[in-house]
């Protein structure tokens, strides 16, 4: 679409060409002088500011994850689908969210038929799938296959922060200490192919924050605040 998307907590940008908003925090700029293109995002989040905290591009959607309520009159707890054109909702798309109120959604990727999400959500559908779920990108609804992975996938800890992936695996970092009852402080990897928790630890302090992944077919990139 020939366009930059823009998520944080703002609540205005490029004054000089005012664009539609309530909440804001999300908008879309040109790319070559930075000036906004049409994009409707209207997103309320009650008393306090909209935040936009990830954003995942498809051919037909943007995705987007923070702390909001409602986008365009409809509810959309902390995630919503857009038409990536207008800004609009995507009417057939609803995670259903609950809880996430100090985070809401702070990662989102998109891998094979999934759309990944963490945060600090609990429930996904009034099913209980905490801080980390795989959706279906076309109607919201949580991977079953997901959730009948033995032990179940749901991290300890406050939050899922971020979120990658290489060709066959999705590497998850976050304030946790543990995932399916095993002692994994802040980092973890699942197999794309089955959902199962990949043997792969590194050895981080439970001290130790997390803040970046980046992932290649032959290596493994983390930033954070440990020391070894």
């Amino acid at each position: 679409t020939n366009r930059i998307y823009v998520g944080g907590s703002f609540t205005n940008y490029n004054s000089t060409n005012l664009v539609p908003k309530v909440g804001l925090g999300l908008g879309a700029v040109d790319p070559v002088n930075g000036n906004p293109v049409p994009f409707n995002f209207l997103g309320t989040n009650g008393f306090s500011p909209v935040s936009i905290n990830a954003l995942a591009v498809s051919s037909s959607a943007l995705y987007a994850g923070g702390l909001f309520t409602v986008v365009g009159n409809q509810p959309r707890k902390n995630l919503a689908a857009l038409d990536p054109s207008t800004g609009n909702p995507i009417s057939g798309f609803n995670a259903i969210l609950a809880g996430g109120f100090s985070f809401g959604v702070t990662a989102l990727v998109l891998a094979g038929t999934n759309l990944y999400a963490g945060g600090d959500f609990t429930t996904v559908s009034n099913l209980a799938i905490p801080r980390l779920t795989a959706l279906s990108p076309v109607n919201g609804a949580p991977d079953a296959s997901w959730l009948s992975t033995a032990n179940g996938n749901s991290p300890n800890g406050q939050a899922v922060t971020v979120l990658t992936t290489s060709t066959d695996t999705l590497y998850v970092g976050g304030s946790f200490t543990s995932i399916a009852g095993l002692t994994l402080n802040h980092f973890a990897a699942f197999s794309l192919a089955d959902k199962s928790l990949v043997p792969l630890d590194a050895s981080l302090a439970s001290s130790d924050t997390l803040t970046g992944i980046g992932a290649t077919t032959t290596a493994i990139y983390v930033g954070g605040t440990f020391t070894a």
